[in-house]
């Protein structure tokens, strides 16, 4: 039975997500239980060595930073994510 830990520090939450769509589009059978952990968001074990040299916010702080950074306004990240769906809803289905 293929499976995926997820959090909010990578795209493994896409990863589950596009593992599960297989699974239902092949017609594989999927477990009925889940096995879900309340955490917070961030590393639980820091490597020191990590931490100096990358840093360890988790996807959502990062985005924070990037967009303080970078003089990102809510605007115009919300401008792009709506471009974008639009985008997505124009493009043409690929055959299955």
């Amino acid at each position: 039975m293929p499976g995926v830990t997820f959090t909010c520090l990578c795209s493994s939450g896409l990863n589950a997500l596009g593992m599960a769509a297989q699974a239902i589009k092949a017609g594989s059978a999927f477990g009925r239980e889940q096995n879900i952990k309340d955490t917070t968001v961030g590393r639980r074990f820091v490597n020191p060595k990590m931490k100096e040299l990358y840093g360890i916010e988790a996807m959502p702080q990062t985005g924070e930073s990037v967009a303080e950074d970078y003089y990102v306004s809510r605007e115009d990240q919300d401008l792009f994510a709506s471009n974008s769906q639009e985008k997505a809803a124009a493009a043409p289905l690929l055959p299955a």
